[in-house]
């Protein structure tokens, strides 16, 4: 991809690249982005995606912390906490509310991004089920966009290599639409 198109993807979603600058032994996002411009769109939104999941798991969390805090509080009256006792556990629970929730638990960090046999292939760390299917939906969208350009495409091959392109695309590189292909 495109050295300013991966930088433009690095800052606008620093949690989820922030391993860009880790060497190969540790993550291969140090490669950068392997494959087309034309998948630029997808990435961004399959991104955009993943961020707003995880910044919806962050916030439910410090509702929950909220709704438990008072929960406790109320229940606890109800109770007869109205002892010394009882003003004790509200101050531990006012305390444990305000200590911050762990957002580095709730971060995906993506590993490497790169075409593969035609299609997108994206890797991460730290991601629940709803987050792989996203990336699930977005590398099946892939088989049907031009790597290069982004228009629609289909599946192509020269010799043992395949990629997605437009008609447009694989003709001046000598790609061959797949048998089976629309």
């Amino acid at each position: 991809m495109n050295p300013e198109l991966e930088k433009k993807l690095i800052a606008k979603y620093p949690e989820l690249y922030s391993e860009h600058d880790k060497p190969p032994t540790e993550s291969l996002m140090c490669f950068g982005f392997e494959c087309g411009d034309g998948w630029y769109d997808l990435i961004d939104c399959l991104s955009a995606c993943i961020n707003h999941r995880v910044d919806s798991d962050i916030e439910h969390e410090i509702l929950l912390r909220k709704i438990l805090t008072l929960r406790k509080i109320f229940v606890g009256w109800r109770n007869g906490w109205k002892s010394k006792w009882w003003w004790r556990g509200v101050l531990h629970n006012i305390k444990r509310y305000r200590y911050p929730v762990d957002v580095d638990f709730y971060f995906v960090h993506a590993v490497q991004v790169k075409e593969k046999f035609g299609g997108l292939r994206f890797y991460v760390h730290n991601a629940g089920d709803e987050i792989h299917g996203m990336i699930s939906m977005a590398e099946q969208m892939s088989f049907k966009i031009c790597e290069k350009c982004g228009k629609p495409g289909s599946l192509h091959k020269r010799g043992g290599w395949l990629k997605t392109l437009c008609t447009k695309c694989a003709k001046p590189i000598e790609y061959k639409k797949c048998k089976g292909e629309n």
